[in-house]
């Protein structure tokens, strides 16, 4: 029989691609909406992996149900346990990118708490894939370190130094471990659309001036290649341990391999650059007068090390877990169509 996998937040960038890509390997999938989406949205997902993958891998047989239910409703145990009941694995997806505290408190750590009660409660057996990110690691140690940055790097030890959106990172993985369920955390770093190679790890861009900042390479995964990895992942045996996966290509662009290989016309028109010297200059003396933490995010070191500071990365352990491997170059992937 099928393999029935429920996916969250599987309207978002990444979860569309793997509820289609899941869809594709023959598992049959409830994809989880916060409202209503046609089937429609899905074809063209399952249609761009179907292109990316080259028809690799693909089984027949699978298939997408919608289903909508806002994770972030408090009375959604309910209706949620009868959506867990009978699935292999759950891909926890369902997360928000900006907004403060509250906001992350309310749409990111809350939906996590509901999903885990209700595997608990129905699914206690089926393996929770966290699509978890980058940001949780500490990228000041990583680069002082001197070594690639993989699974054993040290994740961020001071959270409150950073934005919300890396708090609620830590705080999603806390909880699910704290579970007990059978748990694969899976870590994508910066994921883009092929074709389409706007990217805030370049510098800070208002309309068609950017200010140009940042060293060493972009740590990034394309979404097919990400949404392969996290499919394997969900179709993989549970461990058994919790395991952490980083979702990343190894060929790892600089900044001026980057924008050589972004589409004509996709760039800022007056691209400053600001020198690292200069910023963390500033960065210094803000905190030596004692105003580091009023200061705006790119003059806080973590922040500024976190975004623009790349490092060596490894996807070695991505490999040799799940037999994951990627599919295309860098500028073949920024040559395709968006």
């Amino acid at each position: 029989m099928a393999p029935r996998i429920l996916v969250t937040g599987a309207s978002g960038f990444i979860g569309a691609h793997v509820a289609a890509e899941l869809a594709r390997r023959g598992a049959r999938v409830t994809a989880v909406t916060r409202t209503p989406r046609p089937v429609a949205d899905w074809d063209r997902a399952r249609a761009a992996m179907q292109a990316w993958t080259g028809g690799e891998g693909g089984v027949a047989g699978g298939g997408i149900e919608p289903a909508a239910c806002d994770l972030s409703f408090p009375a959604v145990a309910e209706r949620l346990e009868g959506l867990v009941e009978g699935a292999c694995a759950v891909v926890h997806a369902a997360a928000r990118l900006a907004g403060g505290d509250v906001e992350q408190a309310r749409d990111t750590l809350g939906p996590t708490r509901a999903v885990c009660a209700a595997m608990r409660a129905r699914a206690p057996r089926a393996l929770l894939v966290l699509v978890s990110s980058f940001s949780v690691y500490d990228l000041a140690a990583v680069r002082a370190s001197g070594l690639a940055l993989d699974e054993a790097s040290p994740l961020e030890g001071a959270p409150e130094g950073r934005d919300a959106y890396t708090r609620a990172k830590l705080g999603q993985e806390a909880i699910a471990r704290a579970s007990g369920l059978p748990l694969r955390i899976l870590r994508p770093a910066y994921v883009y659309r092929p074709g389409r190679l706007d990217c805030a790890h370049l510098g800070v861009r208002k309309g068609p001036l950017e200010l140009a900042m940042g060293e060493g390479p972009i740590a990034a995964i394309p979404v097919g290649a990400c949404a392969e990895a996290l499919a394997l992942a969900a179709l993989a045996p549970a461990p058994a341990v919790p395991e952490a996966l980083n979702v990343v290509d190894a060929d790892a662009p600089d900044r001026a391999r980057w924008r050589a290989a972004m589409p004509e016309g996709s760039g800022a028109k007056l691209t400053l650059p600001l020198p690292p010297a200069a910023l963390r200059a500033a960065a210094g003396a803000l905190g030596a007068l004692g105003q580091g933490h009023r200061a705006p995010g790119l003059l806080r070191a973590p922040v500024y090390a976190a975004r623009f500071q790349g490092v060596p990365v490894s996807d070695a352990r991505l490999r040799a877990a799940l037999g994951w491997r990627p599919r295309h170059g860098f500028e073949a992937v920024a040559g395709m169509p968006g």
